[in-house]
Formats: C-alpha cells, sequence, structure tokens
C-alpha cells in the first residue's frame, strides 16, 4: 500500500521533528536512514535521539527510512519504506509511505497524531496499479505498449521542449498530483483533515452516496473509502466513473485548479528570464533556469 500524508509548509519545526512524529507510529524496524546532509551516503539506523537531533541541526529537506537489508534498498517493492518531503513551491510538508506489509503502520495512531497537526490528506492505494492515470509522457506509454490516441495531450511550456505533447492528466479521474498543501487524488481511500476544509466542503465530502464507507471518524476528519484498494485494476470503467462522480460530488477539478493556482512550482519559476548579472562573470547574464540547472548539478 502506498500513503501520501500532506501538511501545510511549517507544521513541523523542523525536519528532527518530522522523523519523530513518523518514527512513533511506523511498525517495522528502521533499518536504514538517508537524507541530503545529515547521511548524504544512507547509514545504518541505530539510536532516535541522534538522529532526530542531526536531522534537527541540518533541517534536511528530505530524508528516507527503510528496513531493508542494504542501504540502497530503498525504492524497492521488497520494503518498508517512508519519505519525506517539504516542498516550499508548494507550501506544503508530505510523509510518502510504500508498505509491502499493510499492517506496519498504526493508522489509528498516525491519523489522530496528524489531526493535532492540522493535516490537509492522506490518500491510500496501490500505486503500480494508479500511475496511468497519472502518467504525462507520451514515450512510456509507447515503451509499455499501451495505447495513449485516445488520450488528451497538452503543451507544456518546459516539458514539450525536450519531449513534445505531454499527457493532459486532469481529464484523467483517478490522477494523483501534487499540488498547494496537498496531495489529491479521488483515491481507493482519503482522509480529510483539518486543514482541507478552507478548500473543500466538508458537507459534500460527509455526504457523497456512493463510496463503501463515509465517515466523520475524529471532528473535523473525514474518511472516505470509495472503493478497495486491493482491487486488482484501477482502470475499468466502473471504478474510473465511480472516481468521476466523486470528483464531481466534492467539486474536486475545481479545488485542484484553485489550488493549482496557488503553487509556485519550480519549474514554471525557472523560466522566467531575469536581467541579472552572473557574479562570478559580470559580464554573462543568467536565468533562474540556468540557476537551478547549477544547484541541481551540484547535488549529484
Amino acid at each position: 500500500m502506498d500513503i501520501r500524508i500532506s501538511f501545510p509548509l511549517g507544521t513541523f519545526k523542523d525536519s528532527g521533528a518530522a522523523f519523530l512524529f513518523i518514527h512513533d507510529v511506523v511498525k517495522f524496524d528502521i533499518n536504514v536512514i538517508s537524507s541530503v546532509t545529515s547521511f548524504p551516503d544512507g547509514d545504518w539506523f541505530s539510536n532516535v535521539d541522534d538522529v532526530a537531533t542531526d536531522l534537527s541541526t541540518n533541517n534536511d529537506h528530505i530524508f528516507d527510512l527503510h528496513d531493508g537489508k542494504n542501504i540502497d534498498d530503498h525504492g524497492m517493492v521488497s520494503v518498508n519504506a517512508v519519505v519525506f518531503r517539504r516542498e516550499p513551491y508548494y507550501n506544503l510538508e508530505v510523509f510518502a509511505i510504500g508498505l509491502k506489509e499493510v499492517e506496519k503502520l498504526d493508522y489509528e495512531r498516525l491519523i489522530k497524531k496528524s489531526a493535532e497537526c492540522g493535516f490537509t490528506t492522506i490518500i491510500g492505494m496501490d500505486f503500480l496499479k494508479a500511475k496511468w492515470q497519472s502518467e504525462r509522457f507520451v514515450q512510456n506509454y509507447i515503451t509499455f505498449g499501451k495505447p495513449h490516441e485516445h488520450l488528451d495531450k497538452m503543451e507544456d511550456l518546459v516539458l514539450g521542449k525536450s519531449f513534445g505533447p505531454v499527457i493532459d492528466i486532469s481529464k484523467n479521474p483517478g490522477h494523483e498530483i501534487q499540488t498547494y498543501e496537498m496531495y489529491l487524488m479521488a483515491a481507493p481511500e482519503m482522509w480529510f483533515g483539518p486543514g482541507s476544509w478552507k478548500y473543500f466542503d466538508k458537507k459534500l465530502v460527509s455526504t457523497f452516496p456512493n463510496g463503501i464507507e463515509v465517515n466523520e471518524i475524529l471532528p473535523d476528519v473525514v474518511y472516505v473509502k470509495l472503493f478497495d484498494w486491493t482491487t486488482p485494476d484501477y482502470e475499468t470503467p466502473e471504478i474510473l466513473a465511480l472516481q468521476k462522480k466523486f470528483r464531481k460530488w466534492v467539486k474536486m477539478d475545481e479545488v485542484e485548479a484553485n489550488l493549482n493556482n496557488m503553487t509556485s512550482p519550480l519549474y514554471e519559476v525557472a523560466t522566467l528570464k531575469l536581467d541579472l548579472k552572473d557574479p562570478d562573470n559580470p559580464k554573462e547574464e543568467f536565468s533562474i533556469l540556468s540557476a537551478v540547472k547549477n544547484i541541481f548539478r551540484k547535488k549529484k
């Protein structure tokens, strides 16, 4: 099972606090920790307090934990793992959890602690079954032998220069998207938290008539089970119709569009040309795009 837990930026005072939050709810043995600054090459997990101190001191914008037998096992479906990311351009802090064993998470404690912190959304699904609803690159459809002619395409200001037209995933009822303060998806399982009601109508979410279960399980926390996450195929006509019906009922398309307008995604900012001088070479102008490329180059 794959889970995304979204919070507004600044929910956690630093990455050490975020680590302690998630450490308290995972039920698998953490063997490895990696992060940009504190543990750049990955390290075997030892002491909780020492790890929290290091992460707090350096305030890493990303860290990951897993129970693999090798340091580089992260990303494998054979491990239980957590990634924390801080996304300033989306005003977002998010935990992405991948579970090979669904029982390796204290869900009740997670929801309660998340509610106390004012989470926006939590979504649960099987990413491998859901991913094609969020796939933007035509070439990936071609590589895997999947038809794409029926899908709407769009020109992307940045990606189009290298990849040509991309899939307009906004037309796919099962797509997942990272947007302002939250991840959104008409997922098999969803929790709408206290922070979501600035954007969603709680009454609409609470009264959706076609879910398997719709309940306010805590004050200002509404749980929606749209369909079983273990369903073999997420792209049957019945599932897609249900997702479309849910999105329409709670006005998710409108909410998503409004939230997208509130973000400042890096790739969009990077296309703005500024009349600035390179401090190392005053004769040369540089754009934000070149500066961003340099940042990424240094991180490799």
